[in-house]
């Protein structure tokens, strides 16, 4: 936000313009594109997250779908038919949290 040019700002306020006003009719939007990168990264940053549930979440009812991905592959073998179904449920909610974004 530091980025913007004062100059918008200050036009906005010599015309009357609140803080609230030139927040939300200016600020906001030129930086809706560094905001929008910024929650797809992070929410792929959680999504993905293996690690820190593995080693401090015991309950299987807290435990996420990623997670849950490792119970499919049995000691004997893989049940294939469901992994790639469940891999493919796991995929759909990043990709349309992805498409709603791509616009920004």
């Amino acid at each position: 936000m530091r980025g913007i040019n004062n100059s918008l700002i200050e036009a906005a306020i010599i015309d009357g313009a609140s803080f609230w006003k030139v927040y939300s009719k200016i600020v906001f939007p030129l930086t809706m594109p560094a905001i929008a990168t910024i929650s797809i990264f992070n929410f792929l940053g959680a999504w993905n997250n293996i690690i820190f549930p593995l080693l401090f979440i015991n309950d299987d009812k807290l435990k996420p779908i990623t997670l849950g991905l490792l119970n499919f592959n049995g000691e004997r073998g893989s049940e294939y038919g469901l992994l790639m179904a469940a891999i493919a449920i796991t995929v759909l909610i990043p990709l349309v949290i992805y498409m709603l974004f791509q616009e920004k």
